[in-house]
């Protein structure tokens, strides 16, 4: 009996110490990982952060990439994003990007019914009906 006891409390300490060890090696793994990215490549390892002309960080230079060819045409494998909020709504090609298109005024009045009510063909005829 005591023999199985000490063994299982092996066991227990075993993988307790292997659960440590692990633990303390993806810890030191991420920290060695993200001192190599802030050394080697500082601006993609923050977000290749996009400042404007007073240093203010106004977004990141990875959403809203276009997908485009030399000729900037769309190219189908990829989703499209919409077009950017942040263009010039005064210039004329970025306001038709999104601007949606006119539809023409009715021609013509809607035609008015000529029953009172018209009855679904699933409904139940009333009583007077029936008879």
């Amino acid at each position: 009996m005591n023999s199985s006891m000490s063994l299982n409390l092996r066991s227990y300490w075993a993988g307790f110490k292997a659960v440590i060890v692990f633990t303390v090696i993806v810890i030191v793994y991420t920290f060695v990982m993200t001192g190599v990215g802030q050394l080697g490549m500082p601006d993609k390892a923050n977000g290749s952060m996009v400042t404007n002309s007073q240093g203010e960080v106004v977004g990141s230079s990875l959403i809203g990439q276009s997908f485009t060819d030399e000729n900037g045409d769309a190219l189908p494998q990829y989703f499209q994003s919409r077009p950017s909020a942040a263009s010039d709504p005064n210039k004329e090609e970025d306001n038709q990007a999104t601007t949606p298109p006119r539809r023409p005024a009715p021609t013509r009045a809607t035609p008015t019914r000529t029953s009172s009510r018209a009855r679904p063909s699933c409904a139940r005829p009333s009583p007077s009906a029936r008879a």
